[in-house]
């Protein structure tokens, strides 16, 4: 099977959905499908062509000129599909955008299959991405007439309900993310002291607390809520490093609030890793400051990695599973109860490793790699064979 997956964003830049891709990717690659990476080339000093891991990478030119770069984009994508057809035998599109419509409205051209997944709920989700885009309306019936739709968890699958996608051609693929079966305290030590030597500012003492925030730096992920909170835990633990891994539009007001608070020798803004998993050994509490309708990449991650998660719950949280095994929650905004999760957590270590067994065993029933690129391989050879 020779899979082209298309999504706007890939490495360097390193998100949630990206995360995703490359683990199913993985998995594809070692099932003995060939996998070619379409995106897009937001840098012009950036390679056209390059190998990533095991699959082979190409960028489209993306011109910054507002309106007329989308539009441009959007017609190089389609005329790749349509010119190199006899080269793929599936597309598969993250999220239901631009990208979707372009790979869906040369479909008569090229002739292959377009499953598309929608990768988020919420604010950020495509539902309601289509609900306010320009020319949302048209994308989304456009979006309708994909092969199959793809929704990366439960909570993203209801959304689509509700908003009327079409149910009888979605199914729901939860993403999956590594599972370890147990942590070792030797590397917890070895990945500090080689995290120290790469920079003097990710320097860790074995006794440090470490807590990570990993994802998009808006407003809707409520990172400000966590750095207000971030004081009363060094109250209780002076040496506790607060990292915060990711970039976005608010990046800079999230670090004028360090500033102000005198917090710039605790809390870290690190940029991104290429690969989480090491760098969750190190770390002692994972942090998601806003109440998600499901799960992201990142926190699943976190959770098959035995780390404990502290996350916000708010309205749309309670289709999460997962609540029940290794997280420990507070009202989404409130601040204060934000600092008092994250000390219960740092202080209790009984109850907080008989959560983190428990929330292995869950990302391993429910959000393994493996289950995750069985359940596409199904659906994309379904297709395949019409």
């Amino acid at each position: 099977m020779r899979l082209v997956l298309v999504t706007r964003q890939f490495w360097p830049q390193n998100g949630e959905a990206e995360t995703a891709l490359v683990n199913l990717g993985n998995f594809l690659h070692q099932a003995d499908c060939e996998i070619h990476v379409l995106t897009a080339r937001w840098e012009t000093h950036w390679p056209v062509h390059f190998t990533f891991r095991n699959f082979e990478v190409t960028r489209l030119a993306h011109p910054s000129t507002k309106g007329w770069g989308q539009i441009w984009y959007m017609r190089r994508l389609a005329r790749w599909l349509v010119s190199h057809r006899e080269e793929y035998d599936a597309v598969l599109v993250s999220s239901g955008r631009h990208d979707a419509f372009s790979a869906i409205t040369s479909r008569k051209q090229h002739g292959r299959p377009v499953l598309v997944r929608f990768e988020e709920s919420g604010p950020d989700g495509d539902c309601r991405w289509h609900a306010k885009a320009p020319f949302g309306e048209k994308i989304r019936n456009t979006v309708f007439q994909a092969d199959h739709l793809i929704a990366s968890g439960e909570a993203v699958y209801q959304e689509m309900v509700r908003h009327g996608y079409p149910t009888e051609s979605t199914t729901v693929v939860p993403n999956g993310v590594p599972v370890i079966k147990k942590r070792d305290p030797e590397l917890r030590s070895e990945v500090r002291a080689a995290l120290s030597e790469v920079h003097r500012v990710l320097r860790l003492s074995e006794n440090s607390p470490l807590v990570l925030y990993a994802g998009p730096m808006r407003e809707s992920n409520r990172v400000l809520d966590l750095v207000s909170a971030w004081p009363k835990v060094l109250e209780h633990h002076p040496t506790a490093k607060l990292w915060l891994v990711g970039q976005g539009e608010q990046a800079a007001e999230i670090w004028t609030l360090v500033r102000d608070l005198g917090l710039r020798d605790s809390v870290i803004m690190v940029g991104t890793f290429d690969d989480l998993s090491p760098v969750l050994q190190a770390t002692d509490v994972f942090v998601v400051p806003e109440g998600r309708g499901q799960p992201s990449t990142f926190t699943l991650t976190a959770m098959g990695a035995g780390v404990p998660i502290v996350a916000g719950e708010g309205a749309s949280s309670a289709s999460v599973t997962s609540r029940q095994t290794n997280m420990f929650t507070f009202s989404e905004g409130h601040v204060d109860g934000l600092a008092e999760a994250l000390l219960f957590v740092l202080q209790s270590g009984p109850v907080v490793q008989d959560r983190i067994r428990r929330g292995i065993q869950e990302v391993e029933r429910r959000n393994s790699i493996e289950l995750m690129g069985q359940r596409h391989i199904h659906l994309l050879k379904k297709y395949l064979s019409h």
